[in-house]
């Protein structure tokens, strides 16, 4: 089973998993289970037949308008609210600001003012307007805003790359500022899964514009994949339903920036603690079903909500005592971890599946005597929104007292033994008192 090989620091309530830069990895498509793990008990929230069936509108994936030719690259703006209207959509305001710059300069006709709103779009259907750009050449990039006037519809200067679109053929949506590689891509993405706009501040609430005054607002979740429409363009994951709440005093203060948002309860019965092992995802629909808005769900002030209390009582890393060495990390959203040995020449030795500790969030293993000195690493099989897939990755250990050569490996030390200390350590006196801990 190939791995990333990565090194991991777990801050506060996120896990950061830092750059990897020497392996390969492989994504698990289930939730495992193991003596630490035994796969998903009691799953809250299993959809009821009686329920409306969340859905993508009645469209279909939409093709290229056009193609670039020679020296030609197209940008086609995929129109949310045109696709789903019942009149026909004007597009005679909507126009590029082009420009050429020291990086990026294959326009053959940059727009030279702001206040010039004439590059109007060559073309449109139901899905959209499209431009056709003339370039100087086929190679480098070029520098596109799209407007509506003098309006940005989306807040980012866009670069488009040729080495990254060959065909140069790409396409946009307003108030996004992702590139596609085609119209079916950002047609997907417009009705499907963007960006993370719902906060998970407590055990109950959740934060979000995007259900205001929405019939239905459900958290959507997977331990395997992704939350997406399927072939039918249905959501069929399973679901907890959200009901409008007020925002508590309590969130207020923890997140001033977030009080004004639209608050919504999570059902009391839920398992917040399986929920957050694998993807979460916040849905708004009308009453008949039709998708309004889909996004991935921050879940730093669950986290520390769920956990904090149990994991600040815990003492973490590779600790030895009389008894032996007890590994301990704090990783609440892995769905599986376990301890892999290696020798003086990193060749694995031995691996042990570590057992989890629902309250704290923590994992650990208890091992012999015999494992000071050795050198470690975590397996981890854990959701990660940036891939939305649940990957797994060997990570160093982010409280260990020692790394091997380049920081690949974590080593089980005692900072008390005697060997590892210079001369007249014990002797020495400090210079001031060091009141925080090490």
């Amino acid at each position: 089973m190939l791995r990333y090989t990565c090194h991991a620091l777990f801050l506060g309530s996120l896990v950061l998993l830092s750059g990897c830069d020497n392996s390969s990895s492989s994504s698990t498509s289930g939730s495992p289970g193991s003596p630490g793990n035994p796969g998903n008990p009691g799953t809250p929230g299993t959809p009821d037949p009686q329920d409306v069936v969340v859905r993508l509108p009645d469209v279909a994936v939409p093709g290229e308008a056009v193609q670039a030719s020679a020296r030609q690259a197209v940008i086609h703006l995929v129109d949310i609210a045109g696709i789903t209207s019942s009149t026909p959509a004007d597009y005679a305001t909507k126009n590029l600001y082009l420009w050429n710059n020291e990086t990026c300069d294959a326009l053959s006709a940059p727009v030279a003012d702001w206040n010039d709103v004439s590059t109007t779009p060559t073309g449109s259907d139901k899905y959209g307007p499209y431009w056709v750009i003339p370039l100087t050449k086929e190679s480098g990039c070029i520098n596109v805003i799209v407007r509506d006037g003098t309006n940005k519809l989306i807040d980012s200067d866009l670069r488009v790359s040729f080495s990254d679109f060959t065909d140069r053929t790409v396409s946009v949506i307003a108030g996004n500022s992702a590139v596609y590689d085609s119209r079916a891509d950002a047609f997907r993405a417009a009705f499907g899964v963007a960006l993370a706009d719902a906060h998970w501040v407590d055990k109950t609430t959740l934060l979000w514009p995007g259900g205001e005054n929405k019939p239905i607002v459900r958290l959507y979740y997977s331990h395997s994949s992704k939350v997406a429409a399927d072939s039918n363009g249905e959501f069929t994951d399973k679901y907890v339903k959200l009901t409008p709440t007020t925002v508590s005093q309590q969130v207020s203060m923890r997140f001033p920036h977030l009080a004004s948002y639209p608050a919504f309860k999570l059902p009391d019965d839920v398992n917040v603690d399986e929920l957050l092992q694998g993807e979460t995802v916040a849905i708004s629909a009308e009453s008949d079903g039709i998708l309004s808005s889909a996004t991935q769900v921050q879940t730093a002030g669950v986290l520390d909500d769920t956990y904090a209390a149990a994991a600040e009582a815990l003492s973490y890393g590779a600790q030895l005592t009389d008894s032996g060495v007890t590994f301990r990390v704090w990783a609440p959203t892995a769905q599986q971890v376990e301890l892999v040995i290696y020798s003086a020449d990193k060749k694995v030795i031995a691996s042990h599946p570590m057992t989890r500790d629902s309250a704290s969030g923590a994992w650990s293993w208890q091992g012999g005597s015999d494992l000071k000195g050795a050198f470690y690493r975590y397996a981890m099989t854990v959701y990660h929104p940036q891939s939305r897939k649940v990957e797994q990755y060997e990570v160093t250990d982010p409280y260990a007292h020692s790394l091997s050569t380049n920081s690949e490996y974590s080593q089980v030390v005692d900072l008390n033994d005697s060997a590892l200390k210079p001369e007249g350590w014990d002797g020495l006196t400090m210079p001031h008192a060091q009141k925080t801990k090490a």
